[in-house]
């Protein structure tokens, strides 16, 4: 047959397709019967058997810092040209002018420092740790500059208010000074036509020599 042709074969039962499975190496049973007799194996679980007492552990514990030697490795390695060593002291003495000085939040915690350092010093955890105490003092200061403004502008609020009170109470004297003067004023211009009704009427009286007042008047 020039074309291959397929062996068709009956579909046996179960047991038969069983036997003519191949036969599995010695150590799966072994795995298998390990894996069920571990409780909570499933599919996902993977059990790793006899593993070498040579092979490193695959999180090994970080070598303990020492003491900068000055080496000056991370100031080559900084990507930022800054100086990682002046900037540790300056974080550990917590002197923060200087740090403000050197530039700390130039730094973008790349890790290039803490990564050439010969006595594996944790720079970036130093720098994160200055930059919050320095943000939190900025924040400090913001504040209270800010309660120094309230209370000044408090202050000058109360000043003016008195000021203001000041001006109104004397406006009010005045206006109650003039208000008396003119009631004075206006008793002695009274008393002045009074007075003048009086020596006219007296000036007619002798005038007339006792003449009623109906004749003078004719």
């Amino acid at each position: 047959c020039p074309v291959d042709c397929i062996e068709m074969r009956p579909v046996g039962s179960l047991a038969q397709r069983r036997q003519e499975r191949p036969a599995a190496p010695a150590g799966a049973a072994l795995i298998a019967s390990a894996r069920r007799a571990e409780p909570g194996a499933g599919r996902d679980a993977i059990k790793t058997v006899n593993p070498s007492p040579l092979a490193d552990p695959p999180f090994a514990a970080p070598a303990a810092a020492s003491a900068c030697i000055r080496c000056g490795f991370c100031a080559e390695a900084c990507p930022a040209e800054l100086l990682p060593q002046q900037l540790y002291r300056f974080a550990r003495a917590q002197d923060h002018q200087r740090l403000d000085e050197h530039r700390l939040f130039d730094c973008i915690e790349c890790g290039a420092c803490a990564s050439v350092c010969p006595s594996r010093i944790p720079l970036v955890a130093h720098y994160r740790a200055a930059k919050t105490a320095l943000r939190r003092r900025r924040a400090e200061r913001a504040q209270s500059a800010q309660a120094r403004q309230r209370f000044e502008a408090r202050q000058r609020r109360i000043e003016r208010q008195a000021a203001e009170h000041a001006a109104q109470r004397a406006a009010r004297r005045r206006a109650a000074a003039a208000k008396n003067a003119g009631k004075a004023d206006a008793g002695a211009a009274i008393a002045a036509a009074i007075a003048r009704a009086q020596a006219r009427k007296a000036a007619w009286a002798s005038a007339a020599g006792g003449e009623p007042r109906e004749k003078l008047r004719a």
